[in-house]
């Protein structure tokens, strides 16, 4: 993001279990890049439940809270200025599956909705790679949200819920707090094969208020030094105000004889024309950004002195929280 010219300042969640914050890398993040390293002391806070953690105890009024191999494809702060996070003071962003087709459960029917006493309500799941709040705002809403973060024992034991994935709407339904749930449903970028109309999405598109590309979550193909091919050649987009949202029709399956590479493909895979465009990445402006992630993961192999094998890296239970202007 600093080569987007964002100058958010960041903090760096880590859990000395699983990151040394004396780690060359992470030294010269802190160094050079304006980055504060955080660390979570508190031994509840394991696996997706760190992201909550830090979203509560973060020292920003004001957080955007990233997944570590979540990319801004421009700088984010504009954001934070945004008419729908200036009335609501949360956005939230749709994750691929709604009541009519999911498959983590969530209908109107599933246990759910009478385990947190709600009604069900007829919307997208939410995807948490990226979540955008106001503290100030929303501290109601974060406390009920570190209690269900902090008591997963019977949503895990009954799957209720993937992990933190839905735990912030359902905070918000619960406490009646205003959050606005981006319109757009996420794209995927990923592979076609170059004489047939068959996609494989690695990595999930993410669009801002306004219906550009933000964010793409690579939560697919991680970036490693062992791995240097390029995944992203073709966005796929659901053609909105086209057609009707019922026609919003993915699924996740793998690779296949097509793309034997890839263990899961997420996206249309085929008959997608009348419902989705595929454009070339290459026409789009962030083209570049997957060649300087590569270079970036391999500049990092060296700073670790590991060009030729695995890094060390950031752990995976790593965010970022970024605030524009209150520290």
């Amino acid at each position: 993001m600093r080569q987007m010219g964002c100058m958010l300042p960041v903090e760096l969640w880590y859990k000395r279990s699983e990151t040394d914050p004396s780690h060359p890398l992470l030294r010269e993040l802190t160094a050079h890049y304006g980055a504060y390293m955080r660390e979570i002391n508190d031994p509840r806070a394991t696996k997706f439940y760190t992201k909550t953690y830090a979203v509560f105890y973060s020292a920003f009024d004001q957080v955007l809270l990233l997944d570590a191999d979540n990319f801004a494809v421009r700088d984010p702060t504009y954001l934070f200025d945004s008419p729908q996070f200036q009335e609501d003071g949360a956005i939230f962003w749709p994750d691929f599956w709604r009541p009519k087709k999911t498959i983590f459960n969530i209908q109107p029917t599933s246990f759910v909705w009478e385990v947190f006493d709600l009604e069900p309500v007829d919307m997208f799941e939410q995807e948490s790679g990226q979540v955008l709040i106001d503290r100030t705002k929303h501290m109601k809403a974060l406390n009920v949200l570190m209690y269900y973060a902090f008591n997963p024992s019977i949503f895990e034991r009954l799957r209720l819920a993937w992990g933190d994935k839905d735990l912030f709407r359902f905070a918000w339904l619960k406490t009646d707090s205003s959050f606005h749930m981006i319109e757009t449903p996420p794209g995927s970028a990923g592979l076609k094969l170059p004489d047939q109309n068959i996609f494989c999405g690695v990595t999930m598109v993410q669009h801002d208020p306004e219906r550009g590309v933000v964010f793409l979550h690579r939560n697919q193909e991680k970036l490693s030094s062992e791995n240097r091919e390029k995944v992203w050649a073709h966005i796929q987009d659901f053609r909105m105000d086209e057609v009707s949202l019922d026609d919003y029709d993915v699924r996740g399956a793998n690779g296949g004889r097509y793309f034997p590479q890839f263990k899961r493909c997420y996206g249309k895979d085929i008959y997608y024309e009348n419902a989705f465009t595929v454009k070339p990445i290459e026409e789009l402006p962030f083209a570049a950004l997957e060649q300087q992630l590569l270079d970036f993961v391999q500049e990092a192999a060296r700073i670790d002195g590991t060009f030729e094998d695995k890094p060390k890296g950031i752990d995976a239970d790593v965010v970022e929280a970024v605030d524009p202007a209150k520290q």
